[in-house]
This record gives C-alpha cells, structure tokens and sequence, in this order.
C-alpha cells in the first residue's frame, strides 16, 4: 500500500474520521453477511435510503444510492412488483417518476432492521445497554454534525 506524501498526510482528525468511516462501512458489511431473511441486500439498502430520505425522483435515489440510472431504475421495478415501494408521477414533471417506500416496505424494513439487530446483539456481551446507548448517542451527534454542514 502507498503512504501518502508527506504534505498529504492526513491530520489526527482526519485520520480519526477516516477510522470511523471504514468501521461503519466494516460493521455494514458484518451485518449483511449475518442476515437471516431473503431479501436482497440491493432492496434492503434502498428501503433505508428511502426511509431516511423520504420519497425521492429516481434520479435522485440514483445519485444517493450511488447506482446508475437504469440499474436504480430496475431495482425500484423489482421492488414496487414485490409491493415495497409506489411509484408516481412527479408532480412538477410528469416525465419523472417518485418513489416511496409503502407501509408493507416499511414493515419489511423493520422486520430486516430488528433480524440485524438481534444477530448483532447476540455477539456483544460485554456491551450492556448503557454503553451502546453511548456509542449510538455520540454516532447520532456525529452523523447530525455532519447533515448540518451538508
């Protein structure tokens, strides 16, 4: 691997930030591969970005999710055939179509996030409530910092 030149060393900050990105991008991964339920690891990633975002134009989900255009566009047509998400006319341009997660998605969201969390759970017993309360405070707190600046 190559180090970085001197002058683009990165700061104690900024290596600290790196740190956490890549613990949670670890911690992602680790949680996917204990997943119990089917459903794909595509559909479960933009069920949460939709219920963090809201209802969104394809193209924006595109960009959020990071995928292209045509491949969000097949994914959203997987999920609104399996009764997840609605599609809809943009009302402002009735050429682009919103999607939004329905109230079955929702619940299938749930049931995947409580299946994650219980897997995870089991494997951290020497986390007691009050402490992962802590780390999901200071995650919370960072993540707000974060949006702000956005």
């Amino acid at each position: 691997m190559n180090q970085p030149a001197e002058s683009e060393a990165l700061t104690g900050d900024e290596q600290h930030v790196v740190d956490i990105v890549a613990a949670a991008a670890q911690l992602t991964r680790l949680a996917r591969t204990l997943r119990v339920d089917d459903l794909p690891n595509a559909m479960l990633r933009a069920m949460s970005v939709l219920d963090e975002q809201g209802a969104l134009r394809v193209s924006e989900f595109a960009r959020i999710d990071g995928c292209s255009q045509p491949t969000a566009t097949a994914l959203i047509g997987r999920m609104a055939a399996a009764g997840l998400v609605s599609r809809t006319a943009d009302p402002g341009d009735s050429r682009a179509v919103v999607v939004a997660l329905t109230s079955a998605g929702r619940g299938r969201l749930a049931v995947s996030r409580r299946a994650i969390g219980n897997a995870l759970t089991t494997r951290l017993p020497g986390f007691d409530a009050a402490r992962l309360a802590q780390l999901r405070g200071e995650l919370g707190e960072l993540l707000a910092a974060l949006k702000s600046a956005a």
